[in-house]
């Protein structure tokens, strides 16, 4: 049996909006954000952090374009936008806090299941 096209399938940019669109026939299967690039390199957010309440010090570094920290929660954090990363493997969220001046402040930080389970944790950038 030979394999044949299927036509059906079509993909649209949207220019107007900025968005890919994937469908099938009439049916939208899937769409796509076109992302802007983030106005702070990555290595805008590494430096030293402290949470109070849980009286510990978190040091973020950039490794391969990556934010990382020795914490296996903080590991290859993926940037999803300009102030947000995320731990593919745990959904771990950190969310900077910027000033007036764009300075980093410090971040919210979010690990949602398992056994640490955290929610709105403040860090605070020493």
């Amino acid at each position: 049996m030979a394999e044949q096209a299927d036509l059906s399938y079509t993909y649209r940019l949207d220019e107007a909006t900025n968005r890919l669109h994937h469908s099938e026939g009439d049916k939208l299967i899937r769409s796509w954000q076109k992302l802007t690039p983030p106005n702070f390199p990555t290595s805008h957010f590494k430096g030293s952090y402290y949470s109070e309440e849980i009286d510990h010090q978190i040091l973020l570094q950039v490794k391969d374009g990556k934010l990382t920290s020795e914490n296996p929660l903080l590991d290859a954090l993926r940037r999803v936008s300009d102030t947000i990363f995320l731990n593919m493997a745990s959904f771990t969220v950190l969310s900077f806090q910027l000033n007036d001046e764009n300075e980093v402040m410090g971040f919210r930080l979010d690990i949602p299941g398992g056994d640490r389970n955290l929610r709105n944790l403040q860090i605070i950038r020493e």
